[in-house]
């Protein structure tokens, strides 16, 4: 079983209200989790990665491994509960084409996937030139490698593999991230539990900024959550 454990990560700058509707809208719907909000410790500090987002990564995946649980992104609003039926096995995750997104994961506390994660983070880490933004990618990529493929790491235990659809969190895909910005308001399928803007996007990194004192759709979207 997962832990009702919500892992969240914030560095740098004041946490614009965007960003904080994540922490809000999600503790509103799952008043039964423990939501913890990290900031990067020294070692990872030490590391001099490209961005924050890289350190999320890496935060997500200690946190997880040291303490079970969720990780989840602070450019998220949440607007329904979290399905109990995630916490049934000992991962939950979003396979596509034998890979896993991995800005929302749950795992068991100790699950062996998510330490050989954070052991190979600190080499990953120093790998010169590493891309924006994708330490959690390669190193989810690198260990489903190692291990033949998602389908012969659960061979033995399927139904420890809680199938996630990606749609559940990222019901606007980043490809349309703008759409959160606009004056219509988001069409979102039964299954979605939060709504992904996608902080790194273009569209997003400056609009989020203020972003409150706008009508977009996010915003009237993350309102509406907690009922204002």
């Amino acid at each position: 079983m997962i832990p009702r454990i919500a892992h969240f990560h914030w560095e740098g700058k004041p946490m614009p209200w965007l960003r904080m509707m994540g922490l809000y809208t999600f503790i509103r719907l799952n008043p039964r989790w423990e939501v913890v909000l990290h900031r990067t410790p020294e070692h990872m500090r030490k590391a001099n990665l490209p961005c924050h987002a890289n350190e999320a990564d890496w935060v997500w995946l200690e946190a997880v491994y040291e303490h079970g649980g969720f990780a989840l992104a602070t450019d998220t609003v949440f607007v329904r509960p979290m399905p109990e039926e995630w916490l049934e096995g000992d991962f939950c995750g979003s396979p596509k084409n034998n890979k896993l997104y991995h800005c929302c994961f749950g795992a068991k506390k100790g699950h062996e996937f998510v330490g050989a994660c954070v052991q190979e983070a600190r080499q990953v880490a120093a790998i010169s030139g590493i891309a924006y933004q994708d330490l959690g990618i390669t190193l989810f990529d690198r260990m489903i490698e190692k291990r033949g493929g998602l389908s012969q790491m659960f061979k033995n235990n399927p139904e420890s593999f809680v199938h996630m659809e990606t749609a559940s969190i990222t019901p606007v895909p980043f490809y349309e991230a703008r759409k959160c910005w606009g004056s219509e308001d988001l069409s979102l399928p039964e299954t979605a539990i939060g709504v992904t803007w996608f902080g790194g996007d273009k569209s997003s990194k400056t609009a989020e900024w203020g972003a409150e004192k706008t009508n977009s759709a996010i915003v009237r979207l993350a309102r509406k959550v907690i009922g204002e």
